[in-house]
């Protein structure tokens, strides 16, 4: 029985290769995560803790890849004219006579530091909370896996709500109008391709051209994601150690916008998305995310 157990992880993992296999073709990054995993759960007790800790931001990768394979027919309607419509009474303003919204005004004011910047942040939407819980990780353990844990719950309700109301980004309604949406529509990088025009390479047009669901702008995880990492951090840091936190969540949603991957409606509600996981994290899951120290002098 304890050999049948050691095994376990190798046939779980076996399993799920040839699933990506036969559903959906096998790529390099597939068996570099499993082989990382795996490692990890070898190699040392101490990293057998990280990779079962860490799990559930491998499920996240996991589920978000079959995503693509989603038969499209289970989708709701894609929204195209509200979410626009929405941003313009809420966010709109009026410039040279015509009342528009930030995304579309971004459209014609870009700058190629800015593009550089916004583009580099916006990369990092998804490393920074892996960091993050990482770094309370070696401090405090159980508040890393309550992390983790509401970074995994947060994105299923994310998903569930892009196949139930899937809404067209900002790029969409730039590149097409608001015509009806068709799930034939291709991927784009939008703004980022300026940043690959300023590296000299297709970094974000070859990330995009894996995008598992076009029309999931709303909720934002661009939004949310810095917004959780802000709930937890606030626990164990002192408020000027915070400061890096708000400017780097200022920042991503800021370039969210510049970039016309979001509308701010969309951030707003990746925020609340991650308000409502920590609630449901702490008084309805029997955790706690009160530190009962400061990582912080």
């Amino acid at each position: 029985m304890k050999k049948i157990r050691k095994m376990l992880p190798v046939v779980l993992a076996a399993t799920y290769l040839l699933l990506l296999h036969f559903l959906m073709g096998l790529r390099s990054e597939h068996v570099a995560l499993i082989g990382f995993i795996l490692g990890c759960y070898y190699a040392h007790p101490r990293s057998r803790q990280f990779a079962l800790d860490f799990l559930p931001a491998a499920l996240f990768g996991v589920i978000y890849d079959f995503l693509r394979i989603l038969p499209k027919s289970w989708a709701g309607s894609i929204h195209v004219v509200w979410p626009y419509q929405l941003e313009k009474i809420l966010f709109g303003f009026y410039h040279q006579g015509t009342k528009i919204i930030p995304c579309e005004f971004f459209q014609n004011h870009h700058y190629p530091f800015v593009d550089f910047v916004t583009g580099a942040t916006y990369s990092l939407h998804v490393v920074v909370p892996l960091a993050f819980a990482l770094l309370i990780w070696f401090k405090k353990r159980d508040l890393a896996q309550q992390f983790l844990w509401a970074f995994f719950l947060v994105n299923i309700f994310a998903f569930i709500t892009y196949v139930v109301l899937p809404v067209a980004p900002p790029w969409y309604v730039q590149q097409y109008g608001l015509t009806p949406g068709h799930w034939s529509i291709p991927p784009s990088a939008a703004g980022l391709i300026r940043f690959d025009q300023l590296i000299g390479t297709p970094y974000f047009q070859n990330v995009y051209a894996k995008n598992a669901w076009v029309f999931g702008a709303i909720p934002s995880m661009h939004g949310g994601f810095p917004w959780l990492v802000i709930l937890f951090a606030h626990q164990i840091f002192s408020k000027r150690a915070m400061i890096p936190f708000y400017l780097f969540m200022a920042l991503v949603w800021f370039s969210a916008v510049y970039l016309g991957h979001h509308y701010i409606i969309d951030l707003i509600a990746g925020g609340i998305y991650s308000a409502i996981t920590v609630i449901i994290i702490r008084y309805c899951c029997g955790f706690s995310i009160r530190a009962r120290s400061s990582l912080a002098p």
